[in-house]
């Protein structure tokens, strides 16, 4: 029974593939190896933080570049190593895949449809999908060229959020003020974004919200969503909007509700992570944006007691997976390495918090 048990677990071999700088890497790799699968990174970057585990077997650089080779090069890689499962931690490699889906050949891997991904991925297309099926989004307008941006007549008294159709945390997400820094901001996202292959039409430009952020992290199997983990992020770095530092999981119907039936009507499968703001004037929550990978929060999720690289293993598989899976609400978690860090440092944190929150 030993030797059997000891084949068949050195026949679970998943590769972990990304560009290696994804914060879900670690929490990932570690959950993996937990279930005894033996994980190899194939990572753009293979001296990131996810690969500093014991539970990594094996780590590969591969090209930093998003096309046919790139493909050829991981499936390669998968198949001297006679690896079975691969899961994609970056979006735009796992468009690639998506596209690709029939270069896979036997290595199991949990995707959507094209149609669903390149909703979920272009900011423009997923905000008006979740105003479509009855999900409250922030006043937008979509802009067609610069001489519209030029003659926007926008209010204001409140920030102008401008926001490109691709990119990740705040990376391509500004707050202006003014008109003068509206232009401006639009221009440098435009900047940002011009190789961007999947990045197809101009910024757009929403109403702010303040506050918090909220963060919902689903699954689903072919279209039908098995749980949805939301959570309250108390710090995130950088402060204009990135990956969560600290957090607490919660109870909150409406988000679940929202999440869940943005998932159903788009037939997802897979993971997906949907970032919120609340609107006290309408009581009521708002969408920002939709993650089609696992979130850099993925820890948390774990400590709230849903697996979720278990279940996504189970759903390559085909094992069906159940209903009405429940999770911890009062999980609170912190990223303190690096990022946490970061706030400590910066004003309205400092020093007596640190010391105060370690106690």
């Amino acid at each position: 029974k030993f030797f059997v048990n000891s084949f068949y677990m050195s026949r679970r071999r998943i590769a972990v593939v990304g560009s290696g700088q994804e914060w879900s890497g670690l929490p990932l790799i570690r959950a993996l190896g937990q279930e005894r699968w033996r994980t190899f990174a194939l990572f753009q970057d293979t001296d990131s933080i996810s690969t500093h585990t014991k539970f990594l077997h094996h780590k590969f650089r591969i090209p930093a570049e998003y096309n046919h080779n790139l493909i050829d090069y991981i499936m390669e890689v998968c198949k001297v190593h006679r690896i079975t499962h691969l899961v994609c931690l970056d979006e735009e490699i796992k468009y690639l895949l998506v596209q690709n889906r029939n270069k896979l050949g036997k290595i199991k891997c949990a995707l959507p449809s094209l149609q669903s991904y390149e909703i979920a991925l272009k900011k423009n297309l997923s905000s008006s999908f979740a105003r479509n099926v009855g999900v409250p989004i922030p006043e937008t307008t979509l802009i067609k060229d610069r001489k519209e941006l030029e003659n926007l007549n926008f209010d204001f008294r409140k920030k102008a959020v401008i926001k490109g159709v691709r990119g990740w945390s705040s990376l391509h997400v500004r707050y202006a003020s003014n008109r003068k820094e509206l232009i401006r901001y639009y221009d440098d996202i435009c900047s940002n974004e011009e190789n961007i292959k999947s990045a197809d039409s101009f910024p757009m430009i929403q109403e702010y919200f303040g506050g918090p952020t909220y963060l919902t992290q689903g699954f689903a199997q072919h279209g039908k969503v098995k749980v949805v983990v939301p959570h309250i992020k108390f710090r995130e770095w950088p402060l204009s909007g990135g990956y969560t530092t600290r957090a607490k999981t919660i109870g909150d119907s409406r988000l679940i509700e929202y999440m869940t039936r943005i998932m159903e009507e788009m037939n997802w499968h897979g993971e997906a992570g949907m970032e919120w703001k609340y609107d006290p004037i309408k009581d009521d929550f708002v969408f920002l944006e939709m993650n089609p990978r696992f979130e850099g929060s993925l820890d948390i999720a774990i400590k709230a007691g849903v697996n979720f690289p278990k279940m996504l293993v189970n759903a390559m598989d085909d094992v069906p997976i159940p209903d009405g899976i429940e999770y911890r609400s009062n999980t609170h978690f912190r990223w303190f390495f690096r990022q946490d860090f970061h706030l400590f440092l910066e004003k309205p944190y400092g020093l007596h918090n640190l010391i105060l929150e370690s106690l």
